[in-house]
């Protein structure tokens, strides 16, 4: 199961010509692309109509959800504290996301350099990483 980050989901909605329209599309034919509550609030915060909101509430429904449970967020706390002793300070939602991926062994599918940093020193996947 590969998680689909934000970063990933803004290419694929504004740019029908992206190379990772494909990917996205790939993945979901073949019922791999998951998302998580993170990820959907903040596509739809940056809606500019409710048609943009509608596309991409009727997109994510036929996506696997991931929950967060008690655990995940434990560990989003563990995993940003880890972080900032090693010098990173990140966003606590991508500590989440990645909590999240961790906990389902799911990859996750994304631009953001923040999960580059973060699988240096925990065993998160990093969909299409060499």
């Amino acid at each position: 199961m590969i998680l689909i980050d934000t970063s990933i989901w803004i290419e694929y909605f504004r740019d029908r010509s992206s190379p990772f329209v494909p990917l996205v599309q790939s993945l979901i034919a073949a019922d791999e692309a998951a998302y998580n509550g993170i990820i959907l609030a903040e596509l739809l915060q940056g809606c500019q109509n409710n048609r943009e909101k509608q596309r991409i509430s009727s997109s994510f429904k036929i996506l696997h959800y991931s929950e967060f449970d008690f655990s995940t967020w434990e560990t989003s706390g563990h995993l940003s504290q880890k972080m900032r002793r090693k010098g990173y300070n990140l966003p606590l939602l991508d500590c989440l996301i990645a909590a999240n991926a961790l906990k389902h062994h799911f990859a996750i599918f994304t631009l953001d350099k923040h999960f580059e940093f973060i699988a240096q020193f925990f065993p998160l996947r990093l969909f299409g990483a060499k």
